[in-house]
């Protein structure tokens, strides 16, 4: 549980440094993404915008598959495998705390290490990897 609050408040300032609006344009290949997707599962692209920066929670099987097709276009999700690496650089771009990103790689370590893949499909493997469980 304490993990998990440790994770939630990262990435509440992570949204709230980044994303006190969400940005309009992402960078090229995540707008894009972004946009395939969000036509994909028929999600408003700024509702989907919002469900991918952790300001509108994935609320059923559809949000959730946004997220899985979103993580494998962006090489997050590779061969039903989270690349924790990759999603722990995307989320440290911008960051310059060098205290804060070494916070950031542990949690993200700690989610990795108790994600669990049996029985699931990509969907939920992406829902999973979005709330650490």
């Amino acid at each position: 549980m304490k993990m998990l609050i440790q994770f939630a408040f990262v990435c509440l300032f992570v949204v709230t440094i980044h994303c006190a609006s969400v940005p309009k344009v992402w960078p090229a290949e995540q707008e894009h993404a972004l946009e395939k997707c969000s036509a994909e599962q028929n999600i408003d692209l700024e509702l989907a915008r919002k469900i991918l920066s952790h300001q509108a929670p994935a609320i059923n099987e559809q949000d959730k598959c946004l997220m899985s097709c979103y993580m494998k276009d962006t090489n997050a999700m590779v061969n039903h495998k989270v690349n924790w690496e990759n999603i722990y650089e995307s989320h440290i771009a911008h960051i310059t705390n060098t205290k804060l990103k070494q916070k950031m790689k542990e949690i993200f370590k700690k989610c990795e290490a108790k994600m669990t893949y049996e029985g699931k499909d990509d969907c939920q493997i992406a829902y999973d990897a979005y709330n650490c469980q």
